[in-house]
């Protein structure tokens, strides 16, 4: 049996100009690390290194840090937007499933219902990666009004989740 070890990677979330670095890790199941039924969060990755230190894990520094701008996602959310920026909200998709996973909250966009699989192909499909898109070749997904509906909601209750957890 292979052991798995846990690597842990600073997350910085923007939200209403105020920065919150956070804690993920990968492994079998990704999360975050949590306490209280909350993100463990600091203002600074100095303070956030710190407390990984206290207790007795490392976080991996020599990648970038990952930073998730939820003021351009509200920004879109505000406006209702038509145009979609692909990457922007799969991300955004992604890492409240991972917080809500972390904290065992109900999430919208983790239902797993053939209209929202079928919005996140299309937003992965739309992220045009250069690991999985041919050469020479990108996907542009055409939006109908009730997916968008469906995304906005995805939106609402990843920040509804944010605002109880952060």
């Amino acid at each position: 049996m292979v052991v798995q070890m846990r690597e842990y990677y600073a997350v910085l979330f923007v939200i209403k100009d105020n920065k919150h670095f956070c804690c993920w890790y990968g492994d079998e199941k990704d999360g975050f690390v949590v306490s209280n039924n909350k993100l463990v969060n600091f203002e600074t990755l100095e303070q956030l290194s710190e407390f990984a230190k206290k207790n007795h894990f490392l976080i991996k520094l020599e990648d970038d840090i990952s930073i998730f701008s939820i003021d351009q996602i509200l920004e879109w959310w505000r406006h209702k937007n038509k145009s979609i920026d692909c990457k922007a909200i799969l991300d955004f998709w992604n890492i409240i499933g991972d917080i809500s996973t972390s904290l065992e909250l109900s999430f919208y966009g983790n239902k797993r219902v053939a209209k929202l699989d079928k919005i996140y192909e299309k937003l992965f499909w739309g992220t045009n990666n250069p690991a999985v898109t041919p050469n020479g070749e990108s996907y542009i997904p055409q939006w109908q009004s009730d997916e968008i509906k469906e995304i906005n909601t995805v939106i609402q209750d990843g920040i509804r989740i944010l605002d109880n957890v952060l």
